[in-house]
């Protein structure tokens, strides 16, 4: 109930161009463990990539695997801007094999098997 909740006023902060509290209520989400969909965080980081602050995107990213968020393609694209601005080339080497073993993972009709 209550992660229902966090998500909809944070989307609505985003959406509403209110990045800061967004980036606080986020970071209040978070500590209590509760995690948004995977267009909440990429919204995050595409905020984090406008500040100039790749690190932060980076760890948004680790923190996204750890809790079982699934990437999608923004995200990919955000977390690879981000390592090349601060040469995190084996982050970058490591999300290349990860897309690529999905890649191999899809069937016919480009679903993951």
């Amino acid at each position: 109930q209550s992660h229902t909740v966090y998500v909809q006023v944070l989307n609505s902060l985003l959406r509403e161009g209110k990045n800061e509290d967004g980036l606080a209520l986020f970071r209040r989400m978070r500590n209590k463990r509760i995690f948004p969909a995977a267009e909440i965080c990429n919204a995050l980081m595409k905020h984090y990539l406008n500040l100039g602050k790749e690190a932060d995107v980076i760890q948004l990213f680790k923190e996204m695997k750890e809790s079982g968020i699934v990437p999608t393609v923004a995200t990919y694209q955000h977390v690879m801007i981000a390592c090349e601005k601060t040469e995190t080339w084996d982050l970058g080497v490591e999300i290349i094999h990860e897309l690529e073993l999905l890649e191999s993972n899809k069937n016919d009709k480009g679903q993951i098997r």
